[in-house]
């Protein structure tokens, strides 16, 4: 079973003439309970992993008005990852992708994710859009695959490692076609370019 509980506030409000901050606090309150027992052992002792979290999580845009029709946004927000419930369970399946023998881990912690955002964007009029960010993400204890070797074959598993980060660069295009014909006005282009170091 999985619970999770969740309530949050926002603000959204003019600093100035250029300025506009969006800010907001959602607070979590998460409870998992996995409990896995053995059918073909009668009377087997269950095993039980849980995990509860209480995290406060913080987001705040700021939004500067280079001309009307053009913007840089800085963002921060923080978020979480959670186990599944066979990450946390201790029984042994064989994973379909791969054909590994996967056993659980109920030691597993969730990961905090810290998520840096800048980005410049332009309204060229209607749904037209070009845009570009740089993103920044820092995980503690983030969730990873592990292979251990048994007596026969290598058995995957999940450990929480201390760190990781990723980052990368995104460009987007929204463009109407309606320039090239009339008759192609109710098309766009549409196209994303991402490149991402984790």
């Amino acid at each position: 079973s999985m619970d999770v509980y969740g309530g949050f506030a926002m603000v959204d409000m003019a600093l100035g003439s250029r300025w506009r901050m969006i800010a907001g606090l959602r607070y979590e309150d998460a409870d998992i309970r996995v409990e896995t027992i053995d059918p073909l052992v009668p009377g087997g002792i269950p095993a039980i992993a849980t995990l509860s979290n209480r995290d406060p999580l913080p987001a705040v845009n700021l939004i500067y008005a280079l001309t009307p029709r053009q913007n840089l946004r800085f963002g921060y927000g923080r978020t979480v990852n959670r186990p599944d419930f066979r990450e946390l369970s201790p029984f042994e399946f064989t994973n379909v992708v791969g054909g590994y023998s996967t056993v659980g881990n109920p030691d597993l912690q969730r990961a905090l994710i810290g998520n840096y955002d800048m980005r410049w964007e332009w309204f060229m009029g209607g749904n037209q859009l070009l845009a570009a960010s740089y993103f920044y993400k820092s995980f503690t204890d983030p969730i990873e695959q592990i292979y251990k070797p048994t007596a026969s074959e290598l058995r995957q598993s999940f450990l929480n490692v201390d760190g990781a980060r990723n980052q990368g660069v995104e460009l987007e295009l929204r463009k109407g076609l309606g320039a090239i014909s009339r008759c192609l006005s109710p098309f766009a282009l549409q196209g994303n370019f991402t490149f991402v170091d984790s």
